[in-house]
């Protein structure tokens, strides 16, 4: 259920043994936990009349899967402070089209995010609070940017080293969008290629940096830190995951998101609120 893998240069991702760490044993029992809980419910998804089943997404056994980034404790064992995802059939389902016609036990969901949750993690990390507002609505002079771009050169910058590095990741990731058949896609290549006319990427990223000077020293750090708030963000989502299993709540996760019945989805929203860091060496790790 935990797993580790290598980050080799050279692409490798192959699985590592370890032993384990009072770290593992923690995430180990919850997901234990936790798979018991999936095991018992019925998860489908339907097609838009809700009536005729498409899908059969029982049976899944959710892990977490590290990235082994060097890092040791006093002991010599990884501290299992990088990446930390769990990927599951769900997950690929589409959150426009698929996923809204999830049911868990005959019943309709209710899909709830984190806002701006990389970000917010560093802020919460660094100063004990999250971001008051829309942490990705920049202007640079008049020019009001289409929030897409900014949050997709905020979280490439979380994961390169240089700014030049993260302009040409920009590029790419918007290249591809150009021959997207989405119409969604379109627009925002188009949008891209507007601003591209009168403002640089550079000049759109020192606009975020300078507005949350608060938590600027983390990015265009390479994805070790990116790596490390991954991590982070896992364990805040997890942490509420775990509550929600005492509580016999079953939920599916998608990255910072959470999808459960709709008679759940008060006790989930609380529960993100109130929830905290499960491991605080961690949070002092990424500071």
């Amino acid at each position: 259920l935990v797993l580790f893998r290598e980050n080799k240069e050279d692409g490798s991702k192959k699985l590592i043994d370890y032993s384990d760490t009072p770290r593992t044993l923690r995430i180990r029992n919850q997901l234990t936990a936790y798979n018991e809980l999936l095991r018992s419910v019925n998860i489908e998804l339907r097609d838009s009349s809700g009536l005729t089943v498409l899908k059969d997404l029982n049976h899944q056994v959710v892990q977490r899967k590290f990235i082994d980034n060097g890092e040791v404790d006093s002991q010599g064992n990884p501290l299992f402070n990088s990446g930390g995802r769990s990927y599951s059939l769900w997950s690929n389902l589409s959150s426009k089209t698929e996923r809204p016609h999830l049911y868990i036990d005959g019943q309709k969901i209710e899909e709830v995010d984190y806002k701006a949750s990389a970000i917010n993690i560093i802020y919460k990390a660094l100063t004990g609070v999250v971001y008051a507002g829309d942490p990705y609505t920049i202007s640079v002079g008049n020019v009001l940017i289409p929030r897409h771009l900014v949050k997709q050169i905020a979280t490439t910058s979380l994961n390169s080293n240089t700014v030049e590095g993260n302009s040409s990741a920009i590029g790419n990731a918007y290249g591809k969008l150009d021959s997207s058949l989405k119409a969604e896609d379109k627009l925002k290549f188009s949008q891209y290629k507007d601003i591209k006319k009168k403002i640089t990427i550079k000049d759109i990223l020192e606009a975020f940096l300078t507005k949350h000077y608060l938590i600027r020293r983390m990015f265009l750090r390479g994805k070790e830190v990116g790596n490390k708030v991954q991590c982070l963000e896992s364990d805040l989502v997890f942490a509420v995951v775990d509550e929600l299993t005492k509580r016999s709540i079953p939920t599916l996760t998608v990255h910072d998101s959470f999808i459960v019945k709709a008679t759940d989805k008060d006790i989930l929203d609380t529960l993100m609120t109130t929830t905290g860091f499960p491991d605080q060496d961690l949070v002092k790790g990424l500071i």
